[in-house]
């Protein structure tokens, strides 16, 4: 008899054992998802971050390389965002921001990914395009911007965005189609804003 209640009492042991493992396990699983997104994506936008953006055009890169489909780089950045801070405080500021990547991320398709890149600036990836498709969709992304009131209270406030284009079409580094992109920005920025350049 003190065997079999010796054998009864190890086996709730053991079973509130493999509850408690299981329960570590599960809240390990948790903690390392958290983990997992803080490593890559913008806390306020929850856009992908730089260094997430960068491991994605790396993949592209390679996807590229191997199957000779070009993708695209739209770079754009919010006209005239420090009057925003200044006139209604970095709040607004934040809240357009997280506007505009809603708009943005509802305008693309589900394959592609779209970056907080810095400050105002967002960059998007667009997969199997070519220059045309892409100059058409960094179009219809400007004027969606340009047309929508991002935030309503405490102020009716709608934002522009200037916008630079490239296309990844060669076995060239990423780093100069983001540099071609950045420098179709500028030439947005500096022929009037509002606008995509290529």
């Amino acid at each position: 008899r003190n065997l079999y209640v010796h054998d009864l009492r190890s086996n709730a042991w053991a079973q509130m054992l493999a509850r408690q493992l299981q329960r570590s396990n599960s809240e390990l699983s948790n903690a390392l998802e958290q983990v997992r997104t803080l490593a890559t994506l913008d806390h306020l936008t929850q856009c992908l971050n730089r260094r997430a953006l960068m491991e994605t055009l790396d993949l592209e890169s390679v996807r590229r390389q191997r199957y000779g489909n070009s993708f695209g780089i739209i770079l754009l950045d919010l006209d005239h965002f420090k009057s925003v801070n200044d006139m209604h405080g970095h709040g607004v500021g934040d809240a357009v921001l997280v506007a505009t990547s809603q708009l943005l991320r509802s305008k693309l398709r589900a394959n592609d990914c779209l970056a907080r890149w810095g400050g105002e600036e967002f960059l998007c990836v667009l997969v199997e395009v070519d220059q045309q498709a892409l100059l058409i969709k960094a179009q219809q992304l400007c004027e969606a911007l340009a047309q929508t009131p991002l935030i309503e209270t405490p102020v009716v406030l709608t934002v522009t965005g200037s916008f630079g284009i490239a296309v990844c079409d060669s076995d060239a580094p990423i780093a100069q189609f983001i540099e071609k992109a950045d420098q179709a920005l500028y030439r947005a920025k500096k022929s009037g804003r509002n606008r995509v350049c290529a």
